[in-house]
């Protein structure tokens, strides 16, 4: 049986558009650092692989590298991925322009420039013999373009490969903000304009596995233990756990503090997801399994504290708070994720307890409590990390090293 049935088509279909783009854009974004600066042009049909080119084509947008961007024929034939991805280029900042007869793009493609990057979704599934034609006249042009041109390559079934030595690195600069105007951030970007949650959670997750990756000395040999809550924070960890047992790091277990049932929504998927891969997670719902946990633990190159994020109310109680007293004890490097948990993120203070870390990926925006009270001591490397949130809003400023 597929590991993935379970899972909606829509879901897998987000998920998979999410990191197919990403590589697309990293690839357009170094080539025109190579080239001094030069635009790309990103050409989308119809279908699946046009989808994922307009969504490449909404991420170069929002790293400040404005591509031109080229409809293969009327804009209201896109599907409905290609349609959506189109609308939250456009809120985004980007523009796109039809492309309806064959001789204008042959003209348009023979007229760029030697440095142009070409970026191209033009295999669809329409059979019209105009849509063809323009499919073929931006394959030939990007095959003749030797180095300058990648295809929007698209598979639900398609994973990550782990960032090479050397690769970009995405990352903001930003007026830190207190967990109100963060939560409000993610809510804008869903409901205002339309950035589904689950590719918010995806990028959050490949971002924060590639920061843990570059700190692991033998992947193949580490063991890493991702402590999850069972809330979106639990979710971003399990996107991290399915990236790096992907990448083929040695050993990856989850230990869920609670019960899988309890687990909804888009952190729900990604931990069904997680059966893609054959990532263990182990329940801690009985008094004693904090203790049977504590030897895998002790034995981890790294921990991923994905226990509490920014929504954190109260002092931290039960599992949780025994998971962060035997991580604290065990002395074992730890990766947070976006927020250390038990750190309030609006003032630094300690809610209870707190697990210290030697690393802090956030996303988005830095926090405000990271430089307050105990939120200096607590953090350890900050890396704030771009996960899709529109410029617009945020007012960062993305910076590619």
């Amino acid at each position: 049986m597929d590991a993935t049935s379970g899972l909606s088509e829509a879901s897998l279909g987000i998920i998979a558009r999410e990191n197919s783009a990403r590589e697309l854009a990293l690839w357009a974004l170094s080539a025109s650092r190579a080239r001094g600066g030069a635009a790309p042009v990103v050409a989308a049909g119809r279908g699946a692989a046009g989808a994922v080119a307009l969504a490449a084509a909404r991420m170069l947008a929002n790293w400040e590298l404005a591509p031109r961007v080229l409809v293969l024929g009327l804009r209201d034939r896109l599907g409905s991925e290609g349609l959506a991805e189109l609308a939250i280029l456009e809120r985004c900042g980007g523009r796109a322009e039809q492309v309806l007869r064959i001789d204008g793009l042959r003209e348009l493609l023979a007229g760029l420039g030697p440095d142009t990057p070409l970026l191209y979704g033009a295999a669809g599934d329409d059979s019209s013999q105009k849509a063809t034609e323009m499919a073929d006249l931006v394959n030939q042009a990007g095959t003749a373009r030797a180095g300058l041109s990648r295809m929007a390559a698209f598979s639900v079934r398609s994973r990550t490969s782990p960032p090479e030595p050397g690769a970009l690195r995405i990352r903001v600069e930003a007026e830190p903000r207190d967990a109100e105007a963060v939560r409000l951030l993610d809510s804008t970007a869903i409901r205002g304009y339309g950035i589904p949650g689950l590719a918010l959670m995806e990028s959050a997750g490949y971002w924060a596995a590639a920061e843990l990756w570059r700190r692991l000395a033998e992947p193949a040999r580490a063991a890493v233990v991702v402590l999850a809550g069972r809330g979106n924070n639990g979710g971003d960890g399990f996107v991290i756990a399915r990236h790096l047992a992907w990448w083929g790091v040695g050993s990856v277990r989850v230990l869920l503090a609670g019960r899988a049932a309890e687990v909804i929504d888009d952190a729900r998927v990604n931990l069904d997801y997680l059966s893609a891969p054959g990532v263990a997670v182990e329940e801690l719902a009985a008094p004693d399994d904090v203790g049977r946990a504590a030897e895998a633990i002790s034995r981890a190159d790294w921990l991923v504290d994905a226990l509490l994020g920014t929504g954190l109310t109260g002092k931290v109680r039960g599992t949780a708070a025994e998971l962060i007293a035997v991580a604290r004890s065990s002395g074992r490097p730890v990766l947070a994720v976006d927020t250390p948990s038990g750190l309030d993120a609006s003032d630094g203070s300690t809610l209870g307890t707190a697990l210290p870390a030697t690393v802090t990926v956030t996303f988005g925006v830095p926090k405000r409590g990271f430089s307050l009270g105990a939120g200096p001591g607590t953090v350890g490397e900050l890396v704030v990390a771009e996960i899709g949130l529109p410029r617009r809003i945020t007012g960062a400023r993305v910076v590619a090293e």
